[in-house]
């Protein structure tokens, strides 16, 4: 049982410590702007600045070590694979990152949660997305399964019964490099009666449709 890649905590609190540390600088300039820290003889007040100068000093603190330790943690952290599709390209499980599993060489969601995939470089053109997926319904309903490109929805289905592929169309309106995204959004479990909705996906392909010719009678 191997468990896909979770959330990158390390980079998400160095990331708060410097937009903790800027907000509080802009707090305290803001403070500073609007209550009149300077005197109408162009003087500082003793008393206000002395006040301002700790939070002053903790938000360059913080803005300083999230900076540092953002710039570390990525120059030596490893970098995300980027995964071109040409004709075609199978997406690894391994690829995958966030709130689920990998056993016996499927993927499963065994609770509410998402998963995304390396960088997938698309270019402008036509794509379809093909996921092999299996949802043993559970009171009358099966795993519900979202897809996304980057931040753009492509699909919202209930796996099927058995292993199965289904296909779905994503447009790129111009190269980019975007994640492919998977939500698991209806999760079941009730203990005493055993009951227990789980998703199950055993392969993703992404297929680069041909390019659309002009249409008859056109040049």
């Amino acid at each position: 049982m191997n468990p896909v890649h979770g959330v990158p905590w390390l980079k998400v609190i160095l990331n708060l410590l410097w937009i903790f540390g800027l907000s509080l600088l802009w707090a305290v300039f803001l403070y500073d702007r609007f209550t009149g820290r300077w005197s109408k003889t162009g003087g500082r007040k003793p008393a206000r600045f002395a006040a301002l100068g700790q939070p002053y000093r903790a938000g360059l603190v913080l803005l300083a070590c999230g900076i540092l330790g953002s710039s570390l943690a990525g120059a030596f952290s490893k970098k995300p694979n980027i995964i071109r599709v040409r004709d075609r390209a199978i997406i690894p499980l391994q690829s995958f990152e966030g709130q689920s599993q990998i056993k016996r060489g499927v993927l499963v969601f065994s609770e509410n949660g998402w998963i995304r995939s390396d960088r997938i470089q698309f270019d402008k053109g036509r794509y379809r997305i093909r996921i092999n997926s299996l949802g043993p319904p559970v009171l009358g309903e099966s795993a519900r399964l979202q897809v996304f490109v980057g931040i753009y929805p492509v699909a919202d289905f209930f796996a099927p019964p058995q292993y199965e592929d289904r296909f779905f169309d994503y447009d790129s309106r111009r190269s980019e490099r975007n994640r492919l995204r998977i939500d698991y959004v209806n999760d079941y479990f009730y203990p005493p009666e055993k009951i227990n909705r789980n998703g199950f996906i055993r392969d993703v392909e992404i297929i680069r449709l041909p390019d659309e010719g002009p249409s008859p009678g056109k040049r």
